[in-house]
């Protein structure tokens, strides 16, 4: 039994004096940084079917649709309800499937809960002209089908909301990464339709001197009814809409 104790007691001696002092040793990463994306910010685009962006096209031509300017210089259509024209019935429907198999994808709940489109209008920019930075109140989605853009100068940007509070009450530069970008800069194609909630802020910049054409677009809300959203279970929320 002693001779074990001494035993012991000299291992560990030897142990001790094999010990390298490292606090000098700098610490090597073994592998880079990673960082995930996480909450992102669903916006989602399609590109429609030519014939369908003709019989727009026509039907606006067709009735010399009026504008109204904006507080920022562009015009706006004084008929907030251009797709519920009967000629325009079956452009609704197209859309109105393409926003839902949007919103699908996104809350991915199970429940076949659809979207209804409610107010539409058109948007018209000529070069200098500009649409100030907003959301669309009283709509869930929103959506932009871009008529007639040039693709190499129109965008529309989209406002990051967390660029001013990513940690806190504190101000960086808006020039880094793409997590301190203050907007995202999206160029449309012509035919294309871009959806986003509508609580995310976006504007349309000046268009520039060199644009080519007339900036053309239609906009549309959307709202549920004739649906059941929530859950009794897990939260006693739910809706009958």
């Amino acid at each position: 039994m002693v001779t074990h104790n001494v035993a012991s007691r000299w291992n560990t001696s030897k142990l001790k004096e094999k010990v390298i002092d490292n606090s000098m040793v700098p610490f090597v990463l073994k592998s880079e940084v990673h960082i995930d994306d996480f909450f992102p910010i669903p916006v989602g685009s399609v590109q429609l079917d030519h014939a369908l962006i003709k019989k727009i096209k026509d039907f606006i031509e067709k009735n010399e649709m009026t504008f109204t300017k904006n507080v920022s210089g562009n015009g706006i259509s004084t008929d907030f309800y251009i797709l519920n024209r009967k000629e325009l019935s079956d452009v609704k429907k197209a859309l109105t499937d393409s926003v839902n198999e949007y919103f699908k994808k996104v809350i991915n709940n199970g429940i076949d809960t659809k979207l209804h489109i409610s107010n539409s209008w058109l948007t018209a920019s000529q070069n200098g002209e500009s649409h100030h930075v907003h959301t669309h109140p009283n709509s869930i989605i929103s959506c932009v089908l871009y008529l007639n853009v040039d693709e190499e100068e129109d965008s529309i940007l989209f406002s990051n909301p967390n660029s001013g509070n990513m940690f806190g009450n504190m101000r960086f530069s808006p020039y880094g990464s793409k997590w301190m970008q203050r907007a995202w800069k999206v160029q449309p194609n012509n035919n294309t339709l871009i959806m986003f909630p509508s609580t995310l802020e976006h504007e349309v910049p000046t268009r520039a001197e060199t644009c080519k054409g007339e900036r053309m677009s239609m906009s549309f809300n959307t709202w549920i009814k004739d649906a059941t959203i929530g859950s009794i279970i897990d939260n006693a929320d739910q809706l009958h809409l």
